[in-house]
């Protein structure tokens, strides 16, 4: 679930809405990743807070202190969060009393993935909910990467290729970002001119 912020203050954050029920929204102690513009399209990773408080009559959510990097983006200007798109991205991860094994829920929300030495090994298997569980083998991992694991009620199991005793590994199904030169410019002064043009034109489709 994410949840658009209208404005960011120091640790409150003014959501346009807080989900239509207990399901969808946000309450203490969930996790929540401060994303925006920014940080989408340049591949990097939000800040991830604990929601400390909600006040639904008001619409804003306190989030805990950080205390790791990164930290969550600061907006000085009204209405900046909300021009670049910010977000309060909720995580159902939930944290564990104490650290436990590979893939477990840590204190902190965080999940514990240590690799083994051999590069060739993958990580034991890791239960999700369910039945369902994963398996990472080492590579080079991205803000954003995300598999997709569909369930079916009428068969009882979930959609993946190969059997399910030899499950076939597949890359991330995303997230991938493309761009397009719109132009080539250059110092002029002590400002920029366009050299060259590179949009793509066409002719208009009436006259």
């Amino acid at each position: 679930m994410v949840f658009a912020v209208q404005d960011l203050q120091g640790d409150v954050a003014t959501v346009a809405s807080l989900g239509r029920d207990d399901a969808s929204g946000l309450k203490e102690k969930d996790w929540v990743e401060i994303v925006d513009d920014g940080s989408e399209l340049a591949g990097l990773p939000g800040a991830l807070r604990q929601v400390k408080a909600v006040d639904p009559s008001r619409r804003t959510v306190t989030l805990a202190a950080a205390d790791w990097e990164p930290r969550p983006p600061v907006y000085t200007e009204e209405g900046e969060a909300l021009a670049r798109h910010a977000l309060l991205r909720r995580w159902d991860h939930r944290a564990s009393p104490q650290p436990k094994g590979v893939g477990e829920p840590q204190p902190n929300g965080s999940a514990l993935f240590v690799f083994p030495s051999d590069p060739n090994q993958a990580l034991d298997w890791v239960t999700l909910e369910s039945g369902v569980r994963i398996q990472f083998q080492q590579g080079s991992f991205r803000p954003g990467d995300y598999w997709l694991i569909p369930a079916r009620t009428a068969t009882g199991d979930v959609e993946w290729p190969g059997p399910p005793e030899d499950p076939a590994p597949l890359l991330p199904h995303g997230v991938e970002h493309h761009y397009a030169p719109l132009a080539l410019v250059g110092p002029e002064g002590s400002g920029l001119k366009v050299l060259q043009d590179l949009r793509g034109k066409f002719s208009p489709l009436a006259k």
